[in-house]
Parts: structure tokens; C-alpha cells; sequence
């Protein structure tokens, strides 16, 4: 390209950009986009963080997982708790429990509740299921019970769902046909919503996705939430491929609108 002809493309592209004009002045096709920093990060400034439901139904395994998955749950809730939130927990759920205890939190008054945090240790491998003690739910069946006609007080407000799914399937062709099979919750109709989903070995002999996001979480008070999972897949990946566990990398799922942190 000669100088005559990088001088008239750099003279088009100053001309289009309004150097001059803050990124508060921006806008898309009319639509003036709020890009300050406090329109851009959640209020977490309320008189408490909100409620945290812990449901273990992951206790249905035996052995090793069992055990593993009362001492996740209890390190889970040292640290939501160390963030202020009010944890309710439950153990192996019947589905009709489940469902109860979604819809009881989700009618409560969450108005001096910055946000609502859901932790499900469960079986299988699609976190868009969770397996009770008598039958397999959807996900999908209970993310309604936070929508803004169910759960007013929520409107606006980050809800985020962390899943560890163990696998209790050894066959790993099963495995393949399962996977095969997956499908994505849909959360595109519900805003600020978060899900963040792992499937763990049901074998394995430490704690797996919700440790380490436990204590991720613990270690890393003022990082913004997406950072951080981010930093819990890395070192879940590079776990699994030391150890050649079946861990796999976790899947985040987000119509969140703005950045999050706890503190």
C-alpha cells in the first residue's frame, strides 16, 4: 500500500471515530450504552447478600463421593456464609421436595437481598438434570420460579446456579452416547442468570468443581466473579489431565448484565 493510500484510510477511520467523545457518550443504533463503572457492576450493597440454597443430593453415592461431598457442602457454606449470605441446606431431596424447597425460597422477600446463589451436588452427567431419590428433574422446570412475575424482589438482581454432577458411569462408549445427548438449560428468557456446571468422577478421592470454586472464592474476595470461574476451569483441567481423572472442564452458562463481585 503506498503513503497516499495509508493516509486516506487513516484520514476515513479519525473521522468516524469521535475521538473526543467519552465512553459515557457512546451509543448502538440510538441505544445510549451505559458504560460507567457503576452501571456496569452489580450493587452488592444491601444488608445481606442474599440467600444461598446448598442441596446435596450427591449422598445417594457410596463410598468416597459421599463422604467427599458432606465435606464440599460444609466448605461451600463456611464461605457463602463468610459473605454474608443466609445458607439453607438439604440433603437427598425426593423430587417433590426439590421442587418445594425451589419454590419456598423464590416467594420469599429477597428486597434487602443483593443476589441468590444456588450450589446442587447431584448424579449424571447433564446439568441440565438433577438426579433426585426417586426421579431425575429439570433445571429448566425450576429457573422459572425465579422470573421477575415469580420472584419480584430478584428482578435485576445476579442469580447464579453452581452444579456438580458426579458420574457414576464407568462405560465410557455410555459415556460418549450420553454426551451425545447433552442439552443446554435454557436460560436465554431470564436475565442475570448464571450457571456454571462440572461433571466430576463419583470415583474420585478429593474434592472436585465446588472445593475448588469454594475456595477459589475464599482466596479471591475482590476479583469479579467471571475471573474467577474462569481460574477454576484452568485448574480443573490441568488437574484432570495430571491425574487422568474424568474431570471435565466446566461449562458457564450467562445472561448476566454487569460485573460481579462479593465483596
Amino acid at each position: 500500500m503506498s503513503s497516499a493510500s495509508i493516509q486516506r484510510t487513516e484520514k476515513v477511520y479519525t473521522d468516524s471515530v469521535p475521538v473526543d467523545h467519552s465512553l459515557d457518550d457512546i451509543s448502538l443504533n440510538g441505544h445510549d450504552i451505559p458504560y460507567s463503572p457503576e452501571h456496569l457492576v452489580y450493587n452488592m450493597e444491601y444488608p445481606t447478600k442474599g440467600y444461598a440454597l446448598v442441596i446435596n443430593n450427591e449422598v445417594l453415592s457410596f463410598g468416597n463421593a459421599r463422604e467427599i461431598s458432606r465435606e464440599e457442602v460444609h466448605s461451600m457454606s463456611d464461605t457463602l456464609k463468610m459473605y454474608g449470605f443466609k445458607v439453607i441446606t438439604r440433603n437427598n431431596l425426593k423430587a417433590c421436595d426439590f421442587r418445594q424447597i425451589f419454590n419456598d425460597v423464590s416467594k420469599l422477600d429477597h428486597s434487602k437481598c443483593a443476589s441468590f446463589a444456588c450450589i446442587i451436588l447431584t448424579q449424571g452427567l447433564q446439568s441440565s438434570t438433577i438426579q433426585c431419590s426417586d426421579e431425575t428433574i429439570s433445571l429448566t422446570e425450576l429457573l422459572p420460579m425465579f422470573s421477575p412475575n415469580k420472584c419480584p424482589t430478584l428482578v435485576g438482581k445476579p442469580k447464579l446456579f453452581f452444579i456438580q454432577n458426579a458420574d457414576t458411569l464407568a462405560n465410557s462408549a455410555h459415556n460418549s452416547q450420553l454426551y451425545s445427548d447433552y442439552k443446554v438449560p435454557m436460560i436465554s428468557l431470564y436475565e442475570d442468570i448464571l450457571i456454571s456446571s462440572c461433571t466430576v468422577s463419583s470415583e474420585r478421592r478429593v474434592g472436585g468443581f465446588i472445593e475448588i470454586l469454594s475456595n477459589s472464592l475464599k482466596n479471591f474476595r475482590k476479583v469479579e466473579l467471571l475471573s474467577i470461574l474462569m481460574g477454576v476451569n484452568y485448574a480443573i483441567v490441568s488437574k484432570s489431565k495430571n491425574n487422568g481423572s474424568r474431570t471435565n472442564a466446566p461449562s458457564i452458562l450467562s445472561t448476566l448484565t454487569k460485573q460481579m463481585t462479593f465483596s
